[in-house]
């Protein structure tokens, strides 16, 4: 399962909508998310990938959260950059 697959699942599963209504495009305000829903979507995402997310809910509306795409992208961006770096 890819990381898109894995990010939809996830949403689905937390909005109680159909895994097969999601795709990259999907803007998170048209399926209801709320900001409680994205922190609570941000803990569930960083545990399931074993991220931290670089957010921040009082930067008013952060851009990696827009669709299920760009949680996707932020998440594989976070995952190379960890790989690359060297342990400190």
């Amino acid at each position: 399962m890819n990381v898109l697959d894995r990010v939809k699942r996830i949403i689905a599963n937390y909005m109680r909508l159909p895994e097969a209504e999601l795709t990259a495009r999907t803007r998170l305000q048209d399926i209801g998310v709320q900001s409680i829903d994205i922190l609570e979507l941000a803990f569930a995402l960083e545990k399931e990938f074993g991220v931290d997310l670089p957010f921040n809910l009082s930067d008013g509306d952060p851009n990696w959260f827009a669709t299920v795409g760009d949680i996707a992208d932020t998440i594989q961006s976070v995952m190379a950059e960890s790989r690359s770096t060297p342990p400190a």
